[in-house]
């Protein structure tokens, strides 16, 4: 399987003890990173594609519909692929050069996710 996400530490604890006002900035945190969550799977969905730098990696199109966001955890978003090979992709063999659609996926994107919680939170 594999796996990127993306997580707001230390604040689950604090949710019970907060005023109002600091659990609407938590919520929107929250809705924040899970639509980054979303973003971030649609990118690595255009990185298999082959619309971003790497190397397409699309014969069915199994790969590319595996990808999928799991926002079941409160402050955290997971873009992952279930399927066996995604690891093989993505960190290459020794027959087979690495694609990092994962990897190069989250790293172009930083400051993109980084603003959805920003944006969020003002």
């Amino acid at each position: 399987m594999m796996v990127v996400s993306i997580t707001l530490k230390g604040v689950s604890r604090a949710i019970n003890e907060v005023n109002d006002d600091v659990k609407l900035m938590l919520d929107k945190a929250n809705d924040a990173i899970h639509e980054a969550g979303f973003f971030l799977q649609s990118e690595v969905q255009s990185s298999i594609n082959g619309e971003r730098a790497e190397p397409m990696s699309v014969d069915t199109g199994t790969f590319k519909s595996s990808v999928q966001t799991d926002n079941s955890v409160p402050l955290e978003t997971t873009v992952y692929s279930p399927i066996e090979y995604a690891v093989f992709l993505e960190y290459g063999t020794a027959k087979m050069a690495e694609r990092r659609h994962f990897r190069n996926s989250a790293e172009r994107n930083i400051l993109k996710i980084d603003e959805f919680v920003k944006n969020a939170i003002k």
